[in-house]
């Protein structure tokens, strides 16, 4: 429907939007990116598809390896970035700006990223995965733990939060602890 939609309109953004995250969230990243890029240049100012955009280059880089996945990163980087520029308190911009920073070991700039989407919305489990991430990554293991913990509370089945427990119990040297949460994260897809 919304193919046909912009085979009568090619100048109707709603629908590019809406056809461009359909083809994100089932894992047609490039056809969704052609689709985010025509939405662009019908709006270039807009945050769903500078949003859109920066994911699907996000998702595109863990594929890619070598030069084209630094240009991707710093490519999504910059589409983040002018999100943020648009709209200062869309915390999931800061979450994944702080998870492209992480990539590029900017812990520096991941942390500040990942700080400001929690101080705007403290439960966002992404936010909370990433900040666990972070410590972990920067070896300060102990913390990390507080942070996975928090968001399993919010969400007992958060794959990534067990996996960060998983991992930092096992670097604690507490086996016993890191097999259990690695069962829980195999159940979840049970």
């Amino acid at each position: 429907m919304l193919k046909q939609c912009l085979a009568i309109d090619t100048e109707n953004f709603g629908a590019c939007i809406h056809l461009a995250t359909l083809l994100a969230n089932t894992g047609e990243n490039k056809k969704a990116a052609k689709y985010f890029k025509h939405a662009l240049r019908l709006n270039p100012k807009s945050v769903p598809a500078n949003f859109g955009m920066g994911k699907i280059l996000h998702a595109i880089t863990g594929v890619n390896t070598g030069s084209s996945n630094v240009s991707q990163l710093a490519a999504s980087i910059q589409y983040f970035k002018t999100v943020l520029e648009l709209d200062p308190n869309y915390y999931k911009a800061h979450c994944q700006l702080g998870i492209a920073y992480l990539q590029s070991n900017k812990f520096e700039k991941a942390a500040a990223s990942i700080k400001q989407c929690l101080s705007l919305n403290p439960k966002h489990l992404p936010g909370l995965v990433a900040m666990g991430n972070l410590l972990f990554e920067t070896g300060h293991t102990k913390q990390s733990l507080q942070y996975y913990e928090t968001a399993l509370k919010f969400n007992p089945k958060e794959l990534y939060a067990l996996i960060g427990l998983a991992n930092a119990y096992y670097d604690l040297n507490r086996p016993k602890d890191a097999i259990d949460y690695y069962i829980a994260a195999l159940k979840v897809d049970d």
